[in-house]
């Protein structure tokens, strides 16, 4: 297989969604983290994205240390995963965190089959037929069997109004949440296609929360901290500190450099971000890096 972008996921007024809430509807909530995909290319390898087709940074290493993202994808090579991954986002509690949720399953085969036991140790056989986003009743036997984090639905309901889901998103839904509700809502009703025959979703996002979507639609999917490294270290910056001792050294420059942007640069440029949660060791490995990139002959490299 080859990379496949998600389905589309429309606001509810959208005229694609008409008729989506028109049956018996899973509730979702709509996470705010990273989008990736996994799946098995032709050659029985392993394979993960973001929501653009390129790899995500610091994926591939979650995926050797999580080995049962490969076994289900060896097991199941016609099967392919979307999830998204959660970072030290304040906006979940902590047992969620550098963790990636399943969110969907999708099948390159019109029907599948496959047996599993319940919660009493009683074999169930499984089947489904003509579904490309396999049901969650499907496939979330097959999470736990692989014991594979994933997203259940919140609720299942008939024929919900935009009031009901609106009202829900903005009270009541919490996902690995003490605090405020999150995002919003996906609302998926796995027969629905819209008019041109696609699989489409439907999204309800929290009342107040137009604000910091607009904020991650603008930063994009790079993690926070090669994004606060990239805007704070400058060439400008790393030859100024430089230039200030008497013996610069590349071991000598890089702990220099790495004072200044803590006690100085930091605080302001998490400012400009809401202050979001940054995982230091990994930040000094970014900073570190972009040091040698825009400083090289400090370091006795050739610049390219």
């Amino acid at each position: 297989m080859e990379f496949a972008k998600y389905v589309q996921v429309k606001k509810f007024d959208d005229p694609a969604t008409q008729g989506l809430t028109a049956g018996k509807c899973l509730v979702f909530p709509k996470l705010d983290g990273i989008q990736v995909s996994c799946w098995l290319n032709d050659d029985d390898q392993f394979r993960s994205a973001g929501k653009d087709g390129k790899p995500v940074p610091g994926f591939d290493a979650y995926s050797q240390e999580h080995k049962d993202i490969g076994y289900f994808l060896q097991d199941y090579p016609y099967l392919r995963l979307y999830g998204e991954f959660i970072g030290k986002s304040p906006a979940y509690s902590q047992d969620c965190w550098n963790k990636w949720f399943v969110t969907e399953v999708c099948s390159e085969k019109k029907s599948i089959a496959y047996s599993t036991k319940d919660e009493n140790g009683i074999s169930v056989a499984i089947m489904d037929d003509g579904h490309y986003c396999l049901p969650f009743d499907v496939y979330m036997p097959l999470m736990k069997k692989y014991n594979l984090d994933f997203v259940a639905p919140l609720k299942t309901v008939e024929n919900p109004t935009a009031a009901q889901l609106q009202e829900f998103a903005d009270k009541e839904n919490k996902w690995h949440s003490d605090g405020e509700c999150g995002e919003g809502l996906v609302i998926k009703r796995y027969d629905f296609k819209d008019a041109s025959g696609a699989q489409v979703w439907a999204k309800v996002i929290r009342t107040g929360y137009q604000k910091q979507t607009a904020i991650a639609a603008e930063e994009g999917s790079e993690p926070i901290e090669e994004r606060l490294a990239s805007e704070i270290v400058t060439a400008e910056l790393v030859k100024d500190v430089a230039t200030g001792l008497e013996n610069p050294n590349p071991g000598l420059v890089i702990n220099a450099v790495w004072t200044k942007i803590t006690e100085e640069c930091l605080p302001a440029a998490k400012a400009k971000h809401h202050n979001p949660a940054v995982d230091m060791k990994r930040f000094r490995k970014d900073c570190e890096t972009k040091i040698r990139a825009v400083a090289p002959e400090l370091f006795h490299v050739k610049s390219a």
